[in-house]
């Protein structure tokens, strides 16, 4: 039986650990405040292309406002589209900017689809642990938790993400945006997971550093949800949604109380 203390909080009898993942255990901004500006910048330089009637000024500043990024500090809004959603669901947020600018609907899909085939790619500079990660993963492991992701990200950049971080090999299963399962905040992932390891909700907690992570954890009816905070999320509303918040998931210890 494992016990995890967070703060003056104790949990008792955890076997699995849930953690989001940009955010909660990699540094949000210099991930997808980069990614959101040159995915942005490849747009406007094909909107530009296809349609030089468009106001360009205009429609950069309404895909900022629309996706959640803040373009002075390369940063991305929290609780917005790129700070939650799936890479799907930013596309269509952007399709519809695209089209109430004056673009048709199957154009607008046209130009988004050109940017959505790249791949997302990882790189070492993009991806910075928060906080301790590997050891304290391996701590979790050795006290008999298991480690599952569940991200709004798709697979493959997911597990790019943990493979630089050298964490891949100590996650048990991710769940991702791109997968045939309901995102976050829907609980069927939790579902599944009790069922796959037999294990009860009141054995599980959720980490995550936005609303809809505390939010997939309060519907799975988890023995807790631990906000990050300086990620995604509100600081000042993780502190009123979750049991606990801390700056990194290296604050989450094996209790022996």
């Amino acid at each position: 039986m494992a016990n995890i203390q967070v703060n003056n909080h104790i949990f008792t009898d955890i076997q699995i650990i849930i953690c989001d993942k940009d955010g909660t255990i990699a540094e949000f901004d210099t991930m997808w405040g980069n990614w959101i500006k040159d995915w942005i910048g490849r747009l406007l330089a094909t909107v530009n292309t296809h349609h030089p009637e468009i106001d360009i000024p205009q429609l950069t500043a309404e895909l900022d406002r629309s996706l959640g990024f803040d373009r002075p500090n390369t940063s991305v809004v929290p609780e917005s589209p790129v700070a939650v959603s799936t890479l799907e669901k930013i596309s269509i947020v952007a399709m519809t900017v695209l089209y109430q600018a004056g673009i048709d609907w199957h154009g607008a899909e046209e130009l988004i689809g050109e940017i959505a085939s790249e791949p997302v790619e990882m790189t070492e500079e993009m991806v910075q642990p928060v906080g301790d990660v590997k050891e304290t993963f391996e701590r979790w492991i050795d006290a008999g938790i298991k480690v599952i992701i569940a991200t709004s990200d798709d697979r493959e950049p997911a597990l790019a993400a943990t493979k630089i971080m050298d964490v891949e090999s100590l996650i048990t299963e991710y769940y991702c945006g791109n997968d045939p399962v309901a995102n976050k905040p829907n609980p069927e992932a939790i579902h599944i997971m009790c069922e796959k390891y037999g294990v009860r909700p009141s054995q599980m907690l959720m980490v995550g550093d936005a609303l809809s992570d505390i939010a997939f954890g309060r519907n799975g009816e988890l023995a807790g949800c631990i906000g990050i905070s300086g990620g995604s999320g509100d600081t000042a509303a993780l502190l009123q949604a979750a049991d606990v918040v801390v700056d990194s998931v290296d604050k989450l210890l094996i209790s022996n109380s």
